[in-house]
């Protein structure tokens, strides 16, 4: 009987813990403000065709290296 309460106390600390060590998703107003700051060259407050370019290229750019770290993760497994 006292293994199953501490498997159980266990079990429901467990969420909890991972919620700590977990890293601060960045909301909406948040990622708008990043891109923002990083691709307003001119610093106009808004982005024009060629800076809308080169974060959409840089966006593109790390979707791919994601997605190639993902496959090959998946080889090596």
């Amino acid at each position: 009987m006292k293994y199953l309460l501490i498997v159980l106390a266990v079990a429901f600390a467990m969420p909890s813990m991972a919620e700590e060590d977990a890293p601060k998703r960045m909301t909406s107003a948040e990622k708008k403000a990043a891109l923002l700051e990083k691709y307003d060259i001119n610093k106009d407050g808004k982005l024009d065709s060629e800076e809308k370019a080169k974060m959409k290229e840089d966006l593109k750019k790390q979707r791919e290296e994601e997605r190639a770290k993902r496959h090959a993760s998946r080889r090596a497994d």
